[in-house]
């Protein structure tokens, strides 16, 4: 991936992440059901290697196809507008950008980033050393979310129907998302991302996920 591509994909994970607590938190599902998959990996991805490494997962045989592919066609849709008109306001776009906040906080708190960070290896090799099942994954990462994450600032707050927010399983599948956003946020600092790209370099931006995307169409 070139570097702009890598920037967009850390981008993508964000998008995706929104999408999918929007899904839940209105819909009680996520369509298509695996575009949580390399979103939860990508937390757990401790030793990666590469941006591709971070989000990889395993594909259907015979599909080909980016685990990002969701989230980047979401950025184009609220990004690849004529210069000067506004990103599309709705739901995942609110969401997307309130993970962008945390993460700003997050960064400026080293404690809470090494105790995440503690978290999160324990959370990786119970996995590896105990097959834990998705559902204790997600569970254990939305405590993270939970008990470090949420009380550095007022929460994101996720909107949708009552009986679906209600439900435990719900709530954890959400947390969860909201941290592998935060991941991906995460990246995208990491790779030198800033918020002037979104004005300054927004065409060098869509153009990199439009690569990605006829990569695999």
């Amino acid at each position: 991936m070139t570097e702009w591509q890598q920037r967009v994909y850390a981008i993508a994970g964000i998008q995706q992440a929104a999408a999918c607590v929007y899904q839940l938190a209105y819909q009680g599902k996520i369509i298509p059901q695996d575009a949580a998959t390399p979103l939860i990996n990508s937390v757990l991805a401790i030793d990666a290697e590469s941006v591709e490494d971070i989000y990889a997962s395993e594909m259907a045989e015979g599909e080909n196809r980016l685990p990002l592919a969701i989230g980047l066609r979401i950025f184009l849709e609220q990004f690849a507008g004529a210069p000067g008109v506004k990103a599309k306001q709705d739901g995942p776009l609110k969401h997307a950008l309130n993970i962008l906040r945390m993460e700003q906080v997050l960064h400026k708190n080293e404690a809470a980033k090494a105790e995440l960070g503690k978290g999160l290896i324990q959370v990786a090799r119970q996995r590896n050393d105990f097959n834990m099942d998705n559902y204790r994954i997600t569970e254990s990462l939305a405590g993270l979310y939970s008990s470090i994450i949420s009380p550095l600032a007022p929460p994101i707050q996720v909107p949708g129907k009552p009986s679906l927010l209600q439900q435990p399983a719900i709530q954890h599948q959400i947390r969860s998302l909201l941290l592998a956003g935060i991941r991906s946020a995460v990246l995208w600092r990491q790779l030198g991302g800033k918020k002037r790209h979104f004005i300054f370099n927004r065409r060098s931006m869509v153009d990199a996920a439009k690569s990605l995307l006829l990569t695999t169409s």
